[in-house]
């Protein structure tokens, strides 16, 4: 019931912040998404993770109202895209969308993050201060987590939706299985970095 309620399709939904897709946008049962042979598979996967990406938007509703944190939410959860247009003659801008570096745990901007996090709790692992700040940072980098999840979830995998091997050159293109297992790894990765920041002494 939790998850339904989560992932209600409306167009403007309270608990989805902006910059958030709507989950269930992404995942519309389209045939021409399919990853896998068995599509029930499929669904129900894109279901469970359309229910975490709006439980995350949850969350981050209640410090989006603080302008700074917002702009920190908005940035941690576009750059793989920033990045990619910021420095398009390493990452390919437009013809390297999804790039496999930008879209993955390297992702320069995010291990960025991880190191300052990480400082910051241990620098004040003995203050008061620490029992808000690691929640903070921990759902703060999560934005980072919802993208790649996101992106696992397009009305078709082809062209821009594919990740891209481009590092001064265009490389190769990942199938949609591949990209979709990348996208997954990724999140994980990334996932178990947040919760080991979290969890430093």
């Amino acid at each position: 019931m939790v998850s339904l309620f989560f992932i209600k399709p409306v167009k403007k939904n309270i608990l989805t912040l902006s910059f958030l897709p709507s989950s269930l946008e992404m995942f519309n049962g389209n045939p021409n998404s399919s990853t896998l042979k068995i599509k029930g598979i499929e669904i129900a996967i894109n279901y469970f993770f359309a229910a975490i990406i709006n439980l995350i938007d949850f969350f981050l509703l209640f410090i989006s109202w603080i302008p700074i944190l917002r702009k920190v939410l908005d940035y941690i959860y576009r750059n793989p895209d920033i990045l990619e247009k910021q420095i398009p003659f390493l990452f390919g801008g437009s013809k390297g969308h999804r790039n496999f570096i930008t879209h993955s745990v390297f992702n320069p901007i995010f291990l960025i993050y991880i190191f300052i996090s990480s400082k910051l709790c241990v620098m004040f692992s003995l203050t008061p201060l620490n029992i808000i700040l690691r929640p903070l940072l921990f759902i703060i980098g999560l934005c980072f987590v919802c993208h790649l999840l996101c992106d696992t979830m397009p009305k078709h995998w082809k062209g821009f939706a594919n990740i891209k091997v481009y590092f001064f050159t265009h490389l190769l293109t990942f199938s949609p299985l591949t990209s979709k297992l990348w996208l997954y790894i990724g999140s994980f990765l990334s996932l178990s970095l947040l919760v080991k920041m979290i969890i430093l002494i």
